[in-house]
């Protein structure tokens, strides 16, 4: 092997013209191909690709709650007496702003208020599938209800409706079902809320004093989606400063969510990436420029890094097609490792 190499040095050293004619092809290709590959800021990505792994980061990826953001809003003096119309106008201004400035590239919806077509929506699930939502019990209600006395009762309740100014509202619900047998099956709906510490005001979500208010964003992107979520993240932020700023009354503004959490991750490893390789690279051209004399070695130390780094970048866009760019911040740690084995030949 070690003849291969010396027959190889002896070719080029009496033929240098091919040696500078590859060496530019191949500076060439390391840059044409490296160039096209796709990087992503996939936190996700960096961790192993073992089968329990992917399958929680299948559960979260699929997970539609996780990808919203929750923005609370709350008064920061809290002894004073709620005031939830407030809260509803600085949420409805934040709204505003957003959807202005962002488009469906970044927004996929803001929910603050309950439209009353979701109503009819859920309305129309339990009259389309009412025997799912029964069970023996409520049968048994059925038929007492159909009883002589009962049921008179029920329909001259009814008549009274029908002939009040409430009919302009409830007249379509009687008709289609006079002896409220869709109240059992919303009864069962009813069942699912976690808690009472949560009401609705004005078709906002409000905790129960009304002193704090919750806004749902859904952002256009997953939450991997770290490089796209963080323009989303940046002028949330800003709004929220920028409204603080303009409003008289003090209104405290808090956003969490799987989304914010990913674009702080990200960003935050980028910073350190960046920081300690900057660190690295001064501390190595000082150290060893000041020990040999000659700024010519520390560069001749990176050739070797260059071109391992480029070609493998070269197999990944050709294999791949895309990388994790916290991945590959975090290979520059054996930055060291090659700039030693280059100084030792």
């Amino acid at each position: 092997m070690s003849a291969l190499f010396i027959s190889i040095y002896r070719f080029f050293s009496h033929h240098r013209w091919v040696f500078f004619i590859l060496l530019t092809l191949s500076v060439g290709l390391i840059f044409l191909f490296a160039s096209k590959i796709r990087l992503e800021e996939d936190i996700s990505k960096v961790t192993s690709g073992n089968n329990s792994l992917n399958r929680y980061e299948y559960v979260i990826r699929n997970f539609k709650f996780a990808d919203k953001l929750i923005i609370h809003f709350s008064q920061k003096d809290t002894s004073v007496e709620a005031n939830p119309e407030l809260l509803i106008a600085f949420a409805r201004d934040l709204r505003i702003s957003l959807l202005s400035k962002l488009d469906s590239t970044y927004i996929n919806k803001v929910f603050l208020q309950f439209d009353d077509s979701l109503f009819d929506i859920v309305q129309n699930i339990i009259d389309k599938h009412l025997p799912l939502f029964l069970d023996d019990p409520d049968y048994n209600t059925i038929d007492s209800s159909l009883q002589k006395g009962p049921l008179v009762a029920l329909l001259q309740n009814n008549f009274k409706i029908l002939v009040s100014p409430a009919s302009l509202v409830l007249q379509e619900r009687i008709i289609k079902d006079p002896l409220g047998i869709t109240r059992l099956a919303s009864n069962k709906l009813r069942s699912l809320q976690s808690d009472d510490h949560y009401i609705l005001y004005n078709g906002c979500v409000f905790s129960k004093d009304k002193k704090h208010l919750l806004m749902f964003i859904t952002p256009a992107n997953p939450s991997s989606e770290t490089k796209k979520n963080s323009r989303l993240i940046s002028y949330l932020r800003k709004n929220i400063q920028s409204l603080c700023a303009s409003h008289v009354t003090a209104v405290n503004v808090e956003y969490y969510g799987y989304a914010a959490t990913g674009v702080g991750n990200a960003n935050q490893i980028k910073k350190d990436i960046i920081l300690t390789l900057c660190i690295a690279i001064i501390l190595i051209f000082l150290l060893i420029g000041w020990y040999f004399r000659n700024i010519l070695i520390p560069l001749l130390g990176f050739v070797p890094a260059f071109f391992g780094g480029g070609l493998a970048l070269v197999i990944l866009y050709l294999t791949k097609g895309k990388i994790s760019f916290i991945a590959l911040g975090i290979g520059s740690v054996i930055l060291g490792l090659i700039i030693d084995y280059a100084l030792y030949l």
